[in-house]
């Protein structure tokens, strides 16, 4: 601390004995309450005296020993500046300062307030002593019974900024010069908040200073937030902080040198939290050395040190650690005090927290972090370095459904063990099962669909006024993947010139369906039909009444997730489907095409029935799955006849679901408390399109071969099926 202080008075002095001749050397300043500098410019310096708006630079800003030089020393002085602006191929800093705040409360009674809102850097700001001071009693003594205050809102280094200097990056300062004696004194410096994504280096690439030299003055020195994802780089230091910190926030690089004492995080006053993560790396001879109190240290990345990460004299009340296996840098290393409470951060199998003491002092208590991933039963050398006494009395508890025990394995080296089911792992094996479940629902839906809508008919009629057709279906859905095939067997009967009845088998011979799904029918796929005409050819109105009805046998496998279990259940899914169709079928084009305008109404019902696991020492109860829907659908049907035997189909419709509900998918067990529904159906789409293309080719009178693609939407998360469809049909 007295060489940092000899290098501060220094500074001053130096500002003090050459103040008038940088004001000769600085005679043709830029001002205005609106300053812009540009690329092909140099203005000496910016001495500001009263408010100013704005500083934009593209050029180059400085000479003798300022950039832009903001120091209040006339009371009462209230000074704002709004925002400096350093671009890209702008440079601020010429001598000792790149910019300075002060507050030169040279007199005892003094009120000197000074204000900057914003400084974004993506230049350069350098300067010989201070990139940038913050100062907020430079002239100071004497002082009696002042009130001087440096506030700066934000800085912001972009990726191409560079703020650097020999001494101090940033320096936020509040003390009363170190000199005892000076009553009723307030000073106080603040910098709300600095977020780095470029380059902080200096000897101290970011420091701030709020040593109390008196119980009756208030010297403070605040800084609200550091975010860092590039690099903040001290020969020394990156961070001194000796007032207060509120959060510190890392995914960059914090780094000093790595000689005896250099540190990356130096800190004898208070920093709230600090958070280490992503790639964030922090590391020196010592990466952090704590002499004050850090509140909460998470560390999901990396702090490293040639001799410790962790040097902990004062107090750290909360570590959270992620490092150790894994991690490419091992363990986290710490010397010294223990922190009150340490968690475990878990990340996976085989990436998790480790943590090694030398020296431990103290007792902590041991902790799971919220949000980590329990996937194995144990981690190994999860505590190394410490005894039974350093290692609080609770060593078991409950994490994510599970039991959890810390004991000793060997000499000083401590496991973490799990016993039961987790609970974050069943849930997301139950959310799999869902999805994969809703393909097996929307394969029945698009089945029965079919059956009833456009093709499993038999209207090929002879002397016997019989009809029968074979034909095969292959049908697959795209959300998610799934196929199946089916032999189809259709019967019709000619009751009288204008009424014939039918009925239809579909049964499956493949069912290709998402991991850990397995359907088979218990019955097949079945159903029966009447259609009215109103004359004997079809033309004019057609009426039209059909059903579909199948049980499958459903078998749904959950994945193992984590600590999760296979739990294997049984279950029935009942399909029916009930269709109305009016449709007016007229000539037109020389009678060589069919149209057929239709409206229908469909209700479908399919249900999977409650089931519970077997051979698994957590089974899961799943309650019972319905889906029901009543739709509307309107479209046209053609048939255009391209030769005496030869005739294309076609169809196009929309469907309009009139009401739709599906149940939630849940699932509870005894074991395993806290598992939550999954929502079946993501967003249901109530309008849906329908096409169908094809051709029959009339053998004889009496035989057809015909060949269709019907194209379905589906309800469920946008989901497309398509499906075709072969017969050959002879009437009798």
């Amino acid at each position: 601390m007295k060489l940092i202080n000899i290098k501060k008075y220094a500074a001053i002095l130096i500002l003090l004995v050459t103040g008038t001749m940088a004001a000769s050397v600085n005679a043709q300043t830029c001002s205005g309450s609106n300053i812009s500098v540009d690329s092909s410019q140099n203005c000496p310096s910016v001495d500001v005296g009263s408010d100013i708006n704005s500083i934009t630079n593209a050029g180059t800003i400085g000479s003798g020993n300022f950039g832009i030089d903001l120091v209040g020393s006339v009371s009462p002085s209230n000074i704002t500046v709004g925002t400096i602006t350093n671009m890209a191929t702008g440079a601020i800093g010429s001598g000792y300062y790149g910019i300075l705040i002060a507050s030169n409360a040279s007199g005892a009674n003094q009120s000197i307030i000074l204000t900057i809102n914003a400084i974004n850097n993506a230049g350069s700001i350098s300067g010989s002593a201070y990139a940038i001071l913050s100062d907020a009693a430079l002239g100071c003594p004497p002082c009696n019974n002042s009130t001087s205050s440096v506030s700066i809102k934000s800085i912001t280094n972009m990726a191409t900024g560079v703020i650097s200097a020999i001494n101090y990056g940033i320096y936020n300062v509040a003390s009363v010069s170190g000199i005892r004696g000076y009553e009723g004194v307030s000073s106080t410096a603040t910098i709300g908040s600095i977020v780095n994504s470029g380059v902080i280096s200096a000897d101290s690439a970011i420091a701030n200073d709020g040593n109390d030299v008196s119980g009756t003055n208030t010297v403070l020195a605040t800084i609200g937030t550091i975010q860092n994802s590039g690099s903040i780089t001290g020969v020394a230091y990156g961070i001194r902080n000796t007032g207060q910190i509120n959060g510190i926030s890392n995914t960059g690089s914090i780094s000093a040198g790595t000689s005896n004492p250099q540190q990356g995080i130096n800190n004898s006053g208070t920093i709230g939290t600090l958070v280490n993560s992503g790639s964030g790396l922090i590391n020196a001879y010592i990466g952090i050395q704590n002499g004050g109190t850090i509140n909460t240290l998470t560390n999901a990345a990396s702090i490293t040190g040639n001799d410790y990460g962790i040097v902990n004299y004062g107090t750290i009340t909360t570590l959270n650690n992620g490092q150790g296996a894994g991690n490419l840098n091992g363990a986290l290393t710490l010397f010294q005090n223990l922190p009150t409470n340490y968690n475990i951060i878990i990340n996976s199998k085989s990436n998790y927290g480790q943590l090694t003491v030398n020296g431990p002092d103290g007792t902590m208590n041991f902790g799971i972090y919220a949000g980590s991933l329990i996937a194995s039963r144990i981690y190994t050398g999860v505590l190394q370095g410490l005894s039974d006494i350093n290692v609080g009395a609770t060593r078991t508890g409950t994490y994510d459904g599970m039991n959890w025990t810390l004991a000793i394995s060997s000499g000083t080296s401590w496991d973490l063990t799990f016993t039961g089911a987790s609970l974050v792992g069943t849930q997301t094996s139950v959310h799999n099962s869902a999805q994969r479940l809703r393909s097996v629902f929307n394969q029945s839906i698009v089945s029965s669909n079919f059956a009833n809508m456009n093709t499993y008919d038999c209207n090929l009629f002879d002397s016997k006024g019989m009809c029968i057709s074979a034909g095969g279906r292959y049908t697959t859905v795209d959300n998610p993947s799934a196929n199946s095939s089916s032999a189809v067997v259709v019967v019709g009967y000619k009751a009288t010139p204008n009424i014939r009845i039918g009925g239809f088998l579909d049964q499956n011979v493949s069912n290709n369906t998402p991991n850990g799904i397995k359907v088979s029918n218990k019955n097949p796929l079945m159903g029966i039909f009447a259609v009215w005409n109103q004359n004997a050819d079809g033309l004019g109105v057609q009426v039209k009444l059909a059903n579909a009805y199948q049980d499958k046998d459903v078998n749904t496998t959950r994945d193992v997730i984590g600590t999760s279990e296979a739990g294997t259940g049984a279950t029935n899914l009942n399909t029916q489907s009930y269709v109305g169709e009016l449709s007016y079928a007229f000539l037109t084009n020389q009678d060589k095409t069919t149209l057929r305008p239709y409206l229908a109404l469909r209700q479908t019902t399919i249900k999977q029935d409650a089931y519970t696991e077997t051979g698994v020492s957590t089974p899961l109860s799943y309650g019972s799955l319905k889906d029901r829907s009543t739709t509307a659908l309107v479209g046209l049907k053609l048939n255009h006849a391209l030769t005496p035997k030869a005739t294309l189909t076609a169809s196009l419709g929309i469907e309009q679901d009139l009401e739709h509900s599906v149940d939630q998918y849940s699932a509870t067990s005894a074991s395993i408390s806290g598992l939550t529904s999954e929502n079946f159906n993501d967003s249901i789409k109530r309008t849906r399109p329908v096409a169908s293309a094809g051709a029959y080719y009339t053998v004889s009178k009496s035989q057809r071969i015909s060949g269709d693609v019907y194209y379905q939407q589906l309800p469920f998360q946008s989901t497309g099926s398509t499906t075709a469809y072969v017969s050959y049909m002879i009437g009798l």
